[in-house]
């Protein structure tokens, strides 16, 4: 999955659409990217500025409300590593092994899509206009071009997603208003030979920004975009017929979607663009025939959701806001039930949501720190809380993958 740190799900559509669309659309000066000097992080060096563990510290778990009732699951045997981008490189945690990797060096450039295989072989990213694959064991680096953009990696081994145009807002900057020709091809692209790509789809209508293609090309999630302007909310696709699902008629404009694990179910939340408002989290079929609201508190925007790889639990950040500013006062990592019928606080202070872990045993999440975020395991199984002795440079991805 696709994460961003410290950014609304409003403010990361325009900064991700930047990269998809080749145009200016964010000022570069209005997002305040610390230097490495700033953040006393070196590219040589896992030492950062704030005090870290070196060895994970295990935290009390918080008071679970008395009618919780936690159900015991047999631990993994592995728990697999956690991708990110430290001082401008690629590094890995082994969580079982609580230590880090370097893997790249001498990189430059701004990553984004960071995603591990789901063999945990590789990584893929999308810099400076290239999808690289990286192996995560010996450090050796494939780059691809001509395919498009990497969105997700697909279900087949060494597959991968891309979205790709022939023309750009930059081909429209005297004609905007024929920026509707803009179209997409969606790719399924092997990287033992990506000239041999399969072409699941065309989206024609002007720009898309794509959050995911699932369930082997039948389903895909995008955003409708205006050249020079912001997007909207988020559309499933059905590609086969090439099919933009209507919204439900519950007043969302949504903010991306994420399937269960046997694509029958998708959970999803508002938009929230300028400041927060409140927002319920739904849950229904990929054709809407059956949309329910499992959460809703006043003064809460529900973002980002994040099905369970294990189908058993959604979860998201819960982001309290003043009423009349519509600035955040705090944010609270929360589990429920898919149907509602349970619900449990992981952190409720500064918390932010970042990954499951592959198997949906452990959440992966960060809380708000100076100067650096810290970021913290969870476990499900008994509430147990780790804190991981690394952190990640502000907005960049993190992704948390199975070893091979």
């Amino acid at each position: 999955m696709m994460k961003y740190l410290r950014m609304s799900l409003g403010v990361g559509v325009l900064f991700v659409l930047f990269l998809f669309s080749g145009c200016s659309l964010v000022n570069p000066d209005a997002v305040d990217l610390l230097t490495d000097d700033e953040k006393g992080i070196t590219p040589e060096s896992t030492e950062i500025s704030n005090p870290m563990p070196e060895e994970s510290e295990t935290l009390p778990a918080e008071d679970l409300p008395t009618e919780t009732e936690v159900v015991l699951t047999e631990a993994p045997l592995s728990r697999g590593q956690i991708v990110y981008v430290f001082g401008g490189e690629v590094w890995r945690y082994l969580v079982d092994l609580n230590s880090t990797e370097q893997i790249t060096s001498g990189s430059s450039g701004f990553y984004s899509n960071l995603m591990v295989s789901g063999d945990g072989v590789f990584a893929a990213y999308n810099r400076d206009g290239m999808i690289h694959i990286l192996n995560l064991g010996d450090s050796s680096e494939q780059v691809i071009a001509n395919v498009g953009t990497f969105v997700n990696w697909g279900e087949g081994d060494g597959e991968i997603y891309t979205f790709e145009s022939d023309l750009s807002c930059e081909d429209f900057a005297d004609d905007i208003q024929n920026q509707d020709m803009i179209n997409y091809d969606v790719l399924r692209v092997n990287i033992s030979d990506p000239s041999s790509f399969i072409n699941l789809a065309n989206i024609p209508g002007g720009m898309r920004l794509p959050e995911g293609i699932y369930n082997y090309g039948t389903w895909a999630s995008m955003a409708s975009c205006g050249c020079y302007s912001e997007c909207g909310g988020f559309s499933l696709w059905y590609l086969p017929t090439v099919t933009q699902m209507s919204h439900p008629d519950v007043g969302t404009n949504a903010g991306g979607f994420s399937f269960s694990p046997d694509y029958s179910q998708v959970t999803f939340s508002n938009l929230q663009m300028y400041g927060y408002f409140q927002s319920p989290l739904y849950v229904s079929d990929p054709n809407y025939t059956s949309s329910a609201v499992i959460y809703n508190e006043t003064n809460v925007a529900v973002v980002e959701p994040m099905w369970s790889p294990a189908g058993d639990w959604i979860a998201f950040t819960g982001i309290n806001f003043d009423d009349s500013t519509m600035e955040i006062t705090n944010s609270r990592v929360i589990l429920i039930r898919p149907d509602g019928s349970e619900q449990r606080i992981v952190e409720d202070v500064s918390g932010w949501l970042v990954d499951w872990s592959p198997d949906g045993q452990y959440l992966l999440y960060r809380q708000e720190g100076s100067p650096s975020d810290t970021f913290t395991i969870y476990a499900l199984i008994d509430a147990s809380k780790t804190l991981l002795p690394f952190t990640v440079d502000e907005y960049r991805p993190v992704d948390w993958g199975y070893l091979p």
